[in-house]
């Protein structure tokens, strides 16, 4: 696990005898983060180094600027790898598939409409209003800095598809996996692979969040703001791009005057001339309405989420599995629920294979999304990893998050629970010491942490560019 903080970045070898075949799962850095761009440049020139520039594959799991900048800020190095095998993508990202381009474009007009919502935003003059106008920005970073606003979000180039392109390109053989997908690779002997997600079911696709008790380590509910974004996502993929995000003002646009037309207009005299005293400023919407923005990123940015590509990865000799489920959200979990893989097995034998006997053999756990509350499902998730030896890891810069982004990540009843479930063996990005754990974390004398322990190893630069951790 690479440490540069709210990003993911994931090197996976599997030693096999004298040979190791390696996997890299996204490589991506927040907007803002400090040092971003060298980060993702350590990053790529390490990679090269462990790997001498062989990857069976690379995994970009959904479009979010800490998944994917990495291959845009470092492409000249990844370019260079000579033996880059396959790029792995989830079928949202298939320009073939139809119901992958409804939703790709769908998408791309809601970020559009926000773009313009942005710039708006930069040139209000209400101070609370730009103030509340930095949030919007704080989300849109998910998309990359050419989606944010000179003076909202920290500068740089590049979008997100920028990134998503610059990966694509890196291999000849891009594969778009679908849940229910078995991938076997003969460059990966012993492993076999099940596609867990993004679902296909619409619904499931547009659920973030739940109310239903044992689903979410804290309840929320679907914001109003989620049914128009979905209610409208049809007319917006066809449409301008004014016209989108004109479709979200409070009236409709023939109520839209120009203030100094309106104000030289004589029939509209007595209406401006009490609209724009200085006494009634308080009753004015002109910029108000603009916050609405917010609500419309944030649901956005969940959606994205969503698309999330979930691997599981199983060692066949010992079935113990590595689960990664990027930034999957609840609906994405949910839909893992009803999924089965049928094969024969080694002996030629018909097995059967469900998501809790995945859950049930997960020995180390890629916490979604940061350790964010809507990330890590409670039942049929977190609470179903009962292996004695299970191991998180979690990438996250918690005095960043919550100082900087104002963020509650990681949140504080899922960490908990994850402190529990894995007896203090939770890796962290921000870690310290020789485990990268929490300051906190006392160790707990028993084998399992004493296998833990000796498996641990903190890259020796400073500050650390990653931890390792080898599966026993």
């Amino acid at each position: 696990m690479y440490r540069q903080g709210i990003g993911d970045s994931f090197l996976l070898s599997f030693r096999q005898g004298a040979s190791t075949a390696h996997l890299l799962i996204d490589c991506g850095v927040l907007v803002g983060t400090p040092n971003g761009k060298q980060w993702a440049q350590d990053i790529a020139n390490d990679v090269q180094a462990q790997t001498a520039g062989k990857l069976g594959a690379i995994v970009g799991t959904h479009p979010h600027w800490d998944h994917v900048s990495g291959f845009l800020h470092a492409q000249p190095t990844f370019a260079g790898m000579s033996g880059i095998g396959e790029v792995w993508m989830a079928w949202t990202e298939d320009p073939k598939d139809p119901a992958g381009r409804t939703v790709t474009a769908t998408h791309a007009a809601q970020l559009d409409a926000l773009r313009l919502a942005m710039v708006q935003l930069a040139g209000v003059s209400d101070r609370g209003v730009r103030d509340q106008a930095g949030s919007v920005a704080d989300i849109m970073a998910f998309f990359g800095p050419g989606d944010t606003t000179p003076g909202l979000a920290a500068s740089g180039g590049g979008r997100t598809q920028d990134a998503v392109d610059a990966l694509r390109g890196l291999s000849a053989l891009v594969t778009y996996w679908n849940p229910g997908d078995l991938i076997t690779r003969d460059w990966l002997p012993g492993v076999r692979i099940y596609v867990l997600g993004p679902p296909r079911d619409e619904k499931m696709l547009s659920k973030m969040l739940s109310t239903k008790p044992g689903d979410m380590y804290s309840l929320g509910s679907d914001s109003g703001f989620a049914s128009a974004l979905r209610a409208g996502s049809a007319s917006a993929v066809g449409a301008a791009d004014a016209a989108a995000w004109d479709a979200q003002r409070p009236f409709d646009s023939s109520w839209l005057f120009d203030r100094s037309a309106a104000a030289a207009n004589p029939e509209l005299l007595p209406v401006t001339t009490r609209y724009l005293a200085a006494d009634g400023a308080w009753r004015t919407i002109d910029e108000q309405w603009l916050l609405a923005a917010g609500a419309l990123a944030l649901q956005l940015d969940n959606a994205i989420n969503n698309l999330s590509l979930v691997l599981a990865f199983e060692f066949v000799a010992s079935g113990d599995v590595l689960l990664f489920p990027a930034d999957a959200q609840v609906g994405n979990w949910l839909s893992w629920q009803t999924l089965s893989w049928k094969f024969k097995d080694a002996q030629g034998q018909d097995r059967e294979v469900k998501i809790k006997d995945l859950l049930g053999h997960t020995v180390f756990y890629k916490v979604g999304h940061h350790g964010s509350h809507n990330a890590t499902l409670e039942n049929g998730g977190l609470e179903d990893m009962s292996h004695p030896g299970l191991t998180a890891a979690l990438p996250v810069n918690e005095v960043f998050a919550k100082g900087t982004k104002h963020w509650e990540m990681p949140a504080a009843k899922l960490y908990q629970r994850l402190q529990e479930r894995t007896e203090g063996r939770l890796l962290r990005s921000d870690g310290i010491g020789p485990y990268a754990v929490a300051a906190d974390t006392q160790p707990i004398p028993n084998a399992a942490w004493t296998t833990f322990a000796n498996n641990v190893f903190v890259d020796g630069r400073t500050p650390p560019l990653y931890v390792d951790y080898y599966l026993p």
